[in-house]
């Protein structure tokens, strides 16, 4: 789960939230869906925009239909930017009703210091949308949108010529320049491009604060007057969106910032009440660092610039739903520019003492990443969370759903009647008496290797296992893909749990399109960071391949852990390798199934599960 070089080089107001006690949770698996892989905006929203009855997304100059998000209406003429050089003039966005007529508009904040502006709900129509101009300077890089004031209202919240404070809609006419309500002294805010801000209620009165990355503003009963600055050390250069909430499930609310919004670090400082001068002091922990040492689960990426918070599995605690922002400032300026586009649902699991608080890492996908923004909200109807992300990667929609997993956290991949949820070529898979056949003949030769896939989720730390079954002539052969890349055209490559039926490759680990052998049946190898592979005998080749009978039924485990990959058949483990090349290893991809080309072949699989680890 670490941070890889491939091979090609909305907040809701979060006032005194205190944790819930855990329930059972479901397992939850992403599905990723691209609506355009064009570079419009930093930011997306989602509301049912023609009051049909589905949730569409807005994002760039487009409102998405749902509930497939194929068919695409125009909102404002249409520019696309270079992913590599270009800047969006949309860096935010909301989809809130503003003049009260029951449609959906579209609120958007724009370049940091430039003006925010919203577009009116044309109620259906096709068509431009009217454009209002309502606050003609907008700083800092995380603005938002949420009620501050606890009117049940939302109000920009952010920055203005140095000035941190809130603008609330024009009462009279919301088309009109809305006041913008300052909160602090002048030049507090920094300027332009100034990172890290949220809101919530630090100290527990039941009036919403505003966080940036030097402290904390607490709100005076009257929201008018200057509010009193308490100065924390936050974040270093500056975050991304910040957040009060009591993780650790004390009853008071702690704050989560990431460290550097460009660079790496994720915190969560908990608040340990106050000192005799009547400060709350917060000590900081971290939850994710520049190495994967720095957390539990080796999980680390860089360019946090885009954080929500949402109660993903439904057990009434609060998770964190974050990501690479790619390509911030082009390919050269930032910190591991071109490593994949992740993002990951951190599930928080309190303790039961103060501080005492962990984050699981759940991975989503990785190649869309969040933005300057990134929203968890319900777009399919079915009660989850969804992620919706826009940025220079286009729009993608990770669709959330419960598996079904057994007391080892399984979950079976085929439903034992059809192909759903897998792609390949029908002329050489199907399913035959709950069994998975991958079949070349003597009538539909194959003259190149073809793959089955799985589409429903990718995977990054997992165990998988399956019992498989290989016929045909010595030259048969098969394998488990994983991790791998799609190259179109049923080709993937990467990683693969090698199977023949000549015993030369069988239990090995192989690179497909590759290094080709990583790690020979009956050895631990380690590859290092410059391409160079240590190799340790462990077990007897011919032993180990002579424990397999092809003609019968065998179970293949794959374990894949950060960069620590183990292969077992039969229970009997007959590979590991360490791979910390930086040019070639993968640590997300898609997993398939393999029909080598060749003569007449014959690969059944069933049992098919797989589990995250």
């Amino acid at each position: 789960m670490i941070s890889p070089t491939l091979r090609s080089a909305n907040f809701v107001v979060l006032a005194a939230f205190a944790a819930s006690p855990i329930l059972a949770a479901p397992a939850i698996r992403f599905t990723t869906h691209k609506l355009t892989d064009v570079f419009y905006a930093e930011g997306a929203a989602a509301a049912d925009v023609n009051h049909d009855g589905k949730t569409d997304i807005l994002y760039g100059p487009h409102w998405y239909e749902g509930p497939d998000w194929k068919k695409t209406h125009e909102i404002y003429p249409v520019v696309a930017f270079k992913p590599d050089n270009d800047y969006s003039k949309n860096f935010l966005s909301y989809a809130p009703d503003l003049n009260n007529d029951g449609w959906a508009d579209y609120l958007v904040l724009g370049f940091p210091g430039d003006v925010a502006y919203w577009f009116e709900n044309p109620k259906g129509q096709d068509g431009a949308w009217a454009r209002h101009d309502v606050l003609p300077v907008l700083d800092n890089e995380s603005p938002t949108w949420g009620d501050i004031t606890g009117d049940g209202k939302a109000e920009i919240i952010g920055s203005s010529g140095g000035f941190f404070g809130f603008a609330s809609p024009n009462t009279s006419d919301p088309a009109k320049e809305w006041p913008f309500q300052k909160i602090s002294s002048q030049k507090a805010a920094g300027e332009r491009f100034t990172h890290g801000l949220g809101y919530g209620d630090v100290n527990g009165d039941g009036r919403v604060d505003l966080l940036e990355k030097n402290g904390w503003w607490e709100q005076p009963k009257d929201a008018r007057l200057e509010w009193p600055q308490h100065k924390v050390q936050f974040s270093g250069p500056g975050g991304s969106q910040m957040f009060a909430y009591d993780f650790d499930g004390d009853g008071d609310n702690d704050v989560l910032s990431a460290e550097f919004a460009h660079g790496y670090g994720l915190f969560w400082f908990e608040n340990q009440g106050r000192d005799a001068g009547g400060e709350i002091k917060f000590e900081p922990h971290r939850i994710l660092g520049s190495k994967p040492e720095e957390n539990p689960q080796g999980v680390y990426f860089s360019q946090l610039h885009a954080i929500d918070l949402a109660d993903i599995n439904g057990d009434g605690v609060m998770d964190v739903i974050s990501g690479k922002r790619y390509f911030a400032h082009g390919s050269h300026g930032d910190v591991d520019p071109l490593a994949p586009a992740v993002v990951y649902w951190l599930e928080t699991q309190p303790g039961k003492k103060s501080g005492d608080v962990k984050f699981i890492a759940h991975f989503v996908d990785d190649d869309s990443g969040v933005g300057t923004q990134v929203m968890a909200i319900d777009v399919t109807g079915d009660g989850l969370k969804d992620i919706v992300a826009g940025n220079k990667k286009g729009c993608h929609v990770s669709v959330a759903r419960k598996a079904e997993v057994d007391a080892n956290g399984f979950e079976a991949m085929f439903d034992g009647k059809t192909l759903n949820g897998w792609e390949g070529d029908p002329k050489f898979w199907r399913v035959e008496n709950g069994v998975v056949i991958g079949e070349s003949t003597d009538a539909q030769p194959l003259t190149k290797n073809t793959f089955l896939t799985y589409r429903r989720s990718k995977v990054a730390d997992f165990e998988f296992t399956a019992s498989f079954r290989l016929t045909g002539p010595p030259s048969a052969n098969s394998g488990i893909q994983f991790r791998s890349q799609d190259k179109g055209d049923f080709k993937v490559i990467g990683y693969q749990a090698d199977i023949d039926r000549e015993g030369k490759f069988v239990g090995c680990l192989w690179d497909e399109d590759g290094r080709g052998m990583l790690a020979d049946r009956g050895t631990e190898t380690a590859w290092a960071a410059d391409g160079s592979k240590q190799e340790k005998r462990v077990g007897d080749r011919a032993a180990l391949g002579a424990a397999i009978k092809m003609d019968e039924w065998n179970t293949y485990s794959v374990t894949a852990q950060s960069s620590k990959i183990t292969l077992k058949i039969n229970g009997i483990i007959t590979a590991q390798c360490d791979d910390q090349s930086a040019a070639d290893r993968e640590l997300y991809g898609w997993l398939s199934l393999q029909l080598h080309s060749g003569a007449a072949t014959k690969i059944e699989w069933k049992d098919v599960k797989i589990a995250e680890r």
